[in-house]
């Protein structure tokens, strides 16, 4: 909700929740070879129990300092998450491909317990100044997560707790930022702008279990530049540099494992640190219709899963590394397509190349590189005169790609859905099938020095969503978006 004070104070509050329930009944199958030859195949079902349930509580505070621009906003938001996930596995193995010959059996328990909470506090101030338009704030973010996990071992009928996979993992991070930019016309046909913000992050890791505490702190500067020349109301060109980064998921940092079976699990590493990219982009535009993106990103100390093997022990372990540098050369392509008043159709297009190169040559081979295509279209279908009932028609098409050192297969999704409007336009029902036809499938080969790993996993992500919006009153305040980008690594 949003209140005006009186005409230069308002004050908004926005509460958002979600409530998530999922269990999961796996029956996992693996086998073995040695030297071509069969060893075993392990018989692993799993059940696995998740609740969470997530809260965010925004406010803000605009106080408009004169008629002509001058503001300043105060924001705050606090984000929490509590995830249980409860893990029942089993393990047979048998010598014989009959599945006959029982050579050990084991079983156990997986409990994790996680509590995040984020709260962030930020000021922003917007002075136009004649031709310049100057901006400057800062924020300040505090994270406070907790993750307590307790693995028992219950192959003999009781659960005995296995001290050395248990543990209550803590992680604090604070992150202090300032930013400034200014834009300018210059002349007719061009406008520049320039930005500049500074980051200094703290953050702390204790492991209770091991009784061990580890620090780390580090700034960054992270300019930005625009230039963008419009000759007239068709044609717009555009330059821009930037420099970001990518802080890695609080859920990837945390070191609690996830089993499939007893050999082969997924952790996390909390050793991982954030990447940084540059990137440069030239970009056309044609009647706000048709648009050209030509971009060039250096990504450095990329992350991802890595997949470690153990002959000996038939272990295999996923964890997320920093452990190569990527750049892509790429083009973005979208048009706006209204052949009939009836019909809006948008497309869009990307082809890019990308080449990395990995500084963990020991696990990893030393370089990789690929070309992507992925094709989308958008399609809304008005089915009556007043132009208040919609048929939707979505695709999209990721045809075979590398990421890192990752290269992916054919993925896709046809979408199908309905929108209408009643009573005078207040109610709104929107309606959804995603995923139609069981296309949307993660298919990857992971190519390492001395061997391949190939997966195929198939989600299920078919689903029927339906929703329903109804405005009350007359004319609505338009609410201020908030941004709540830390809600991206929950």
């Amino acid at each position: 909700m949003a209140y005006d004070i009186n005409n230069m104070n308002t004050i908004g509050l926005a509460y958002n929740g979600s409530f998530w329930n999922n269990e999961e009944n796996s029956k996992n199958f693996f086998s073995y070879y040695q030297n071509s030859s069969f060893d075993s195949i392990q018989n692993s079902p799993s059940q696995n129990k998740t609740d969470y349930d997530f809260h965010s509580f925004s406010a803000y505070y605009e106080v408009k300092l004169d008629t002509i621009g001058k503001k300043i906003n105060f924001t705050s938001n606090y984000l929490t998450k509590n995830n249980v996930n409860k893990q029942n596995l089993a393990s047979n193995t048998f010598n014989d491909i009959e599945q006959e010959n029982i050579i050990n059996s084991s079983s156990s328990n997986n409990n994790t317990n996680s509590d995040y909470n984020i709260f962030t506090i930020g000021t922003d101030m917007l002075l136009p100044l004649g031709a310049l338009n100057i901006e400057f704030g800062s924020k300040y973010t505090l994270s406070n997560n907790s993750s307590l996990n307790k693995y028992f071992n219950t192959s003999n009928g009781t659960s005995i707790l296995v001290e050395e996979l248990s543990d209550n993992f803590k992680y604090k991070e604070q992150i202090l930022a300032f930013y400034f930019s200014v834009d300018k016309e210059l002349g007719d046909f061009w406008t520049a702008q320039l930005g500049l913000r500074y980051e200094y992050t703290s953050n702390e890791r204790k492991s209770l279990a091991l009784n061990e505490i580890t620090k780390k702190n580090f700034d960054n500067l992270f300019p930005t530049f625009f230039l963008t020349y419009d000759p007239n109301e068709n044609h717009s060109f555009s330059f821009a540099y930037s420099k970001r980064i990518e802080r890695p998921g609080f859920f990837q940092l945390n070191p609690f494992r996830i089993y499939s079976n007893t050999n082969s699990y997924e952790s996390g590493n909390p050793n991982l640190i954030p990447s940084i990219s540059h990137n440069f982009e030239i970009s056309y535009i044609y009647k706000n219709n048709l648009y050209f993106t030509l971009y060039d990103t250096y990504l450095k100390d990329a992350s991802d899963y890595l997949t470690i093997t153990n002959e000996s022990t038939n272990e295999i372990v996923s964890l997320p590394v920093n452990y190569f540098n990527q750049n892509t050369l790429g083009l973005d392509l979208g048009y706006n397509y209204k052949p009939f008043q009836w019909l809006n159709s948008y497309n869009s297009a990307s082809i890019y190349f990308n080449k990395s190169k990995s500084f963990l040559t020991n696990l990893t081979t030393s370089e990789f590189e690929g070309t992507g295509l992925y094709i989308s279209t958008k399609n809304s279908i008005s089915l009556n005169k007043s132009k208040d009932m919609y048929l939707m028609i979505n695709f999209f098409q990721d045809l075979p790609s590398t990421e890192g050192f990752i290269k992916a297969y054919n993925r896709a999704s046809l979408d199908i859905g309905f929108r209408t409007k009643l009573f005078n336009k207040k109610l709104n029902i929107s309606s959804m099938i995603t995923d139609l036809f069981e296309q949307n499938r993660n298919k990857t080969l992971e190519v390492y020095p001395t061997y391949r790993y190939n997966t195929n996993i198939y989600n299920d992500i078919r689903k029927f969503n339906i929703s329903l919006s109804y405005t009350f009153g007359g004319n609505a305040k338009k609410m201020k978006k908030i941004n709540l980008e830390e809600q991206d690594r929950l």
